[in-house]
């Protein structure tokens, strides 16, 4: 392994490490102040996927002869956080009923300003993307530089992620409503 390889596979750490940490944080301060069920279950499985982002990145960045299965504990988890980002939607708005019966009869007309009259779907996936772009720049030569280019840069950007689910989803929302830190000295004091 060259140095750069080394310094490469250790700022993929640092960040996996580092996004890791900041995600098992947030959630710990959520189930410490689980106040809204309803809302927070989802919450938590939302920034869990941080630290299985991070990690299966990582692993499959040293590992790149068992990444198919690292690559398919991310791809399955990421199916679950759709889901769990569309239920907690859903939670709230008042419920898949309300939905319905807010759109009943409206409709999502052609819009220049929403890209929907002329343009087709495009994928803002930020690292497929940037490997795109590093492949037909010649930069990347083959798959296997392709596969480690997109793990390094899904491990930098779990960290932003980290971050940045600290200000979508605060725990402080919750921490003044019902403090649920001791619930069993609650019901011995009363």
């Amino acid at each position: 392994m060259d140095w750069a390889s080394a310094a490469y596979t250790a700022a993929a750490l640092v960040c996996a490490a580092a996004a890791t940490v900041v995600a098992l944080g947030h959630i710990y301060r959520h189930l410490l102040h689980y106040a809204e069920p309803v809302y927070q279950r989802f919450i938590v499985r939302i920034i869990f996927m941080v630290p299985v982002y991070s990690v299966m990145s990582f692993l499959s960045l040293i590992f790149p002869d068992s990444a198919i299965y690292f690559n398919s504990i991310r791809e399955i988890y990421d199916a679950w956080v759709i889901y769990n980002f569309l239920s907690l939607c859903l939670a709230w708005v008042g419920g898949p009923g309300a939905v319905v019966t807010s759109l009943t009869g409206r409709s999502l007309r052609p819009s220049w300003f929403l890209m929907t009259c002329c343009f087709p779907a495009i994928p803002l996936d930020g690292c497929g993307v940037l490997v795109f772009l590093a492949a037909k720049s010649r930069y990347i030569k083959n798959a296997e530089k392709a596969a480690d280019l997109q793990n390094f840069v899904l491990c930098v950007e779990m960290l932003i992620a980290a971050i940045g689910h600290l200000f979508a989803f605060p725990y402080k929302e919750y921490a003044g409503n019902h403090d649920f830190t001791y619930p069993f000295a609650y019901s011995i004091a009363v």
